[in-house]
């Protein structure tokens, strides 16, 4: 992003940002609620256009899971969301595998609206992760997770950037934070403030 202004309904809410981010890294978005963190997902994602400024994305697919993981799933099985994402994005893995990779096997064939929460955003993680983006960007991952779905999307995310591909996350989440960030940003007061680096701040 290079001095990206943006904000819902034209009104800006984030101000001459200019952040870059770099193949393998993991990315961890704070601040309060209101700060800007959707805002700047939807604009990294091209859902929303920046108000002045220019977003430069690297090529490949961008995934986007949004807070509510309903909003994404649509058919019948969980299996067929996973297998309908591989079709339209010309890829070559298998529904099964991407199952198996976040613990979903066993409830493949149920629709998806009918899991727990935390089922269900697994399912939303699985089908936005199916054909291996190159650009994750999840907003409040783990809001109304369980223990089994956490440890799911931290392995999940470990392995996108393990393959070469990066993600931003919003979050809340500091036990998330520290699991699997690589850089910090916060959102405040319409500005961004990059923390320490976590290496250098665990010594």
């Amino acid at each position: 992003l290079h001095l990206v202004s943006a904000g819902p309904a034209g009104v800006a809410v984030l101000h001459d940002l200019d952040l870059a981010g770099g193949t393998g890294e993991v990315v961890a978005l704070t601040g309060a609620n209101g700060s800007g963190k959707t805002t700047l997902l939807r604009t990294i994602a091209g859902l929303l256009p920046p108000l002045s400024g220019s977003v430069e994305r690297r090529p490949g697919r961008i995934a986007y899971l949004p807070q509510n993981p309903s909003a994404l799933l649509h058919r019948a099985t969980v299996r067929s969301e996973i297998a309908w994402t591989l079709q339209r994005t010309h890829s070559a893995g298998r529904a099964d595998a991407v199952l198996e990779e976040l613990g979903l096997t066993a409830v493949a064939d149920r629709d998806p609206r009918d899991l727990s929460t935390g089922q269900r955003q697994r399912a939303a993680l699985a089908s936005v992760l199916a054909g291996g983006p190159s650009l994750v960007l999840l907003d409040e991952p783990t809001r109304g997770m369980d223990d089994a779905a956490r440890t799911a999307l931290t392995a999940a995310v470990a392995r996108i950037a393990e393959r070469g591909g990066s993600a931003v996350v919003a979050t809340h989440d500091p036990q998330l934070v520290a699991a699997v960030a690589t850089r910090v940003v916060t959102l405040g007061d319409g500005v961004a403030r990059e923390l320490q680096p976590l290496v250098e701040a665990a010594r």
